[in-house]
């Protein structure tokens, strides 16, 4: 099945919207109650803007469709629908928040959403829509983790939803992430409702031993697992992983989408 899924969807080329430092902090959320630790990583002055309930009166600059596919999930992570109810975040969403970060690498597939962190499944429902004072038009269970990885080379997770909106981000092979290209976030910093870090740019692809692109793009809290999106396509380039303490000089950082592409054909067999 899941085979099936990556040929139909991942490499088809049939996009239906190719669309979204110091020590290095996993951008989980804190406002939860379940010890997850928040970071900040505003670069400069903060250029987060909320979006609003009803992005159609923006669409020139903020298009719907891409919107609906962005999903906030319960413990403090952002989730983008890939199509047929699967779904791409960050690997460390789903590690034991109690573990120090150096013990908390994993590989797992084919397992349930809490195997991993043992929190309650619920912990990773996903919402999507959450905009402006809605909370969100489609609610999904995360059913299962179908591939995930937490690690120096690799911070990515693949996971199966009870339901999904129609809107979705086809991922797409040869999505690079290239220095000086102009990139985007839609995020939930701190678990708000979704926010928009405006137009920014990649800058160098590694960091401190990590398989990472940097840009300048702010993020806070909540923020991981957000696709990176190439502004000029709306391709997502990156998956959002990491924040930095410098605020001034600093940086984010996400997972090159390619590498992630890379191993999902190495690891389902395709």
């Amino acid at each position: 099945m899941i085979n099936v899924f990556i040929r139909n969807f991942f490499f088809s080329g049939l996009i239906l919207l190719t669309a979204a430092c110091g020590k290095n902090y996993k951008q989980h959320d804190s406002s939860n109650k379940m010890g997850i630790t928040k970071s900040l990583t505003i670069i400069r002055e903060n250029n987060l803007v909320k979006v609003p309930e009803n992005p159609d009166l923006y669409s020139d600059l903020l298009p719907s469709k891409v919107l609906n596919a962005i999903g906030r999930m319960e413990l403090g992570c952002t989730v983008t629908h890939i199509g047929g109810g699967f779904a791409i975040t960050a690997g460390h969403c789903f590690a034991n928040p109690y573990v120090r970060e150096d013990l908390a690498n994993f590989f797992v597939k084919d397992v349930s959403c809490n195997y991993v962190s043992g929190l309650p499944n619920s912990a990773y429902d996903v919402s999507f829509g959450v905009r402006g004072n809605s909370l969100g038009h489609v609610k999904g269970n995360c059913d299962k983790i179908i591939i995930a990885e937490n690690s120096p080379q690799l911070d990515f997770a693949i996971v199966k939803l009870s339901q999904a909106p129609n809107e979705a981000i086809f991922l797409k092979e040869k999505s690079r992430a290239i220095k000086g290209k102009e990139v985007t976030i839609y995020s939930h910093p701190s678990r708000r409702a979704l926010e928009w870090s405006q137009d920014c740019r990649l800058l160098e692809r590694r960091i401190d031993g990590l398989n990472r692109i940097q840009y300048d793009c702010d993020t806070e809290g909540g923020s991981s697992g957000a696709a990176v999106l190439d502004t000029e396509n709306l391709e997502i380039v990156a998956i959002h992983t990491n924040g930095t303490s410098s605020s001034y000089y600093g940086h984010n950082s996400g997972q090159p989408i390619q590498d992630i592409i890379d191993k999902l054909k190495l690891e389902l067999g395709i």
